[in-house]
């Protein structure tokens, strides 16, 4: 249904007053609503409540998943609406030629969130990012509430974990050579969960070395989601076309009637500034023999 486009479907529930308009909605990847109703949940007696829970566990604000939302992306000039994706049973995505097949009652245990799903203004489905996808395309559009992040450190021999909270997005557009150029800033601070590294994190040149490193990482992936979806899908799910209209209006009235073309061919640059406030009661971990650790 999501692939052969809602927008007929939306006009009912937009219409009828008795309508929560936050009322929760997925997208069922590989399968059908009515299966995913029967799934088994221990935690909870209806499925759709567990997958809010699990959803939230993510660190996305339940209010991006209500179906208000939804309809003011539907309805805005420019704006594309995105959906989280739950799949059923905890095994990967199966063969193209068996979805829609009942799942047998192994494969009903439990469900998985998966990624997100990318519509057109027609409200056509177009396509799938994955879950590290999903939380940058959150991250921009600033609807990101926490996260956590694992990095490798070469000079660590091991990898440090980081919850990150009070993630923010700064969004600057200009228009220069003909062409329009959006730079993205993408802040956030956070608390060290694990540290597998022989790293001491009391000096402060390690805290300094593991900040570049989740830069580093964060920007790769944000603006590799930001590159895939502009040139695949020219979709605008990161709310660069409200940030340019709060911003500059009349900027974006010259550009409004060609924005999914002006957004395809523009020069969009993303910088991640996150900041290590705390590391724990240790430094180093304590499996460590002290002539193992860097201090």
């Amino acid at each position: 249904m999501a692939r052969r486009g809602v927008k007929e479907i939306f006009d009912t529930y937009s219409r009828d007053p008795n309508l929560k308009l936050r009322t929760d909605i997925f997208i069922v990847k590989g399968d059908t609503a009515q299966n995913f109703l029967k799934v088994s949940y221990p935690l909870e007696n209806i499925p759709g409540i567990g997958v809010l829970g699990e959803y939230d566990q993510i660190g996305t604000a339940s209010r991006e998943m209500g179906l208000l939302n939804f309809l003011l992306a539907a309805s805005s000039d420019s704006a594309c609406p995105a959906l989280p994706v739950v799949a059923i049973g905890m095994e990967p995505d199966v063969p193209e030629e068996q979805q829609g097949q009942a799942p047998s009652k192994a494969d009903r245990e439990g469900f998985r969130i998966v990624g997100t799903a990318i519509f057109n203004k027609e409200l056509k489905m177009v396509g799938y990012i994955d879950m590290e996808e999903g939380r940058a395309m959150r991250w921009v559009s600033g609807n990101l509430r926490r996260m956590t992040v694992s990095e490798t450190l070469p000079q660590g021999k091991g990898n440090v974990s980081m919850d990150v909270v009070k993630t923010k997005s700064k969004i600057i557009s200009a228009y220069q050579g003909g062409r329009l150029k959006i730079h993205v800033t993408l802040t956030g601070q956070g608390a060290i969960r694990e540290n597998n590294t022989d790293l001491d994190l009391t000096n402060t040149k390690h805290i300094s070395d593991l900040e570049k490193a989740l830069n580093r990482h964060t920007e790769e992936v944000a603006l590799k989601t930001i590159t895939d979806v502009q040139k695949e899908y020219g979709t605008d799910v990161f709310g660069f076309s409200d940030a340019i209209r709060r911003k500059d209006l009349a900027l974006w009235k010259s550009i409004k009637d060609d924005w999914k073309e002006e957004f395809q061919r523009s020069e969009i640059t993303l910088k991640a500034k996150m900041t290590v406030r705390r590391i724990g009661v240790t430094g180093p971990s304590l499996q460590l023999n002290p002539n193992e650790i860097k201090k």
